[in-house]
């Protein structure tokens, strides 16, 4: 249809054009679709990923973005947990090996890459470790990242407090922490 300056669609398409680049600017986030219980481990793996790639890539590096690709992270685990076999093949073919000490570093290595910066991987895996031992349900970390006081880096500290304890180890105070 032929559009011209003085006829009847004068204006609206400027308010198209406008509405499209508010929807697609740097503020819009676009939210893969979480698998379900049909979906394939590798299926899962692919949405962590994508959502570590998110957090990766992203401008803004939003506390709540990195919050999210920990998240899935921490979905694809439950997932693995149930589906060994596939798990095993995928750390197979990663070149990954489970180490009892670290038990979720291969998760965080297959979602977010194995050559992400180590200090991060580390501080990921513990935030899954304190999901698996407080039973976090799927779905629920990043919420609780984002919840917790001090978020990220809150929940390492008490994990790694947890497992000082659980060694017969008395957790040294911290600098907030007057005991």
């Amino acid at each position: 249809v032929p559009v011209w300056a003085d006829g009847p669609t004068t204006g609206h398409l400027d308010n198209i054009v406008e509405d499209d680049e508010l929807m697609l600017g740097e503020d819009f986030a676009f939210e893969e679709p979480q698998p379900d219980e049909n979906s394939s481990l590798s299926d899962w793996l692919h949405a962590a990923r994508l959502s570590a790639e998110g957090a990766r890539d992203s401008d803004l590096r939003t506390r709540e973005v990195l919050y999210q690709a920990i998240g899935r992270a921490h979905d694809f685990a439950l997932v693995a947990q149930l589906n060994t076999d596939d798990y095993t093949e995928l750390l197979s073919d990663a070149g990954l090996v489970v180490q009892e000490r670290a038990p979720f570093t291969p998760i965080v290595k297959l979602v977010f890459g194995a050559a992400y910066d180590k200090t991060r991987l580390t501080e990921f895996a513990t935030a899954l470790q304190y999901a698996d031992r407080n039973a976090v349900p799927m779905g629920g970390l990043s919420s609780i990242l984002a919840g917790y006081d001090g978020g990220l880096k809150g929940i390492v500290a008490a994990e790694r407090r947890a497992r000082k304890v659980a060694s017969g180890q008395h957790a040294a105070a911290t600098p907030s922490d007057p005991r």
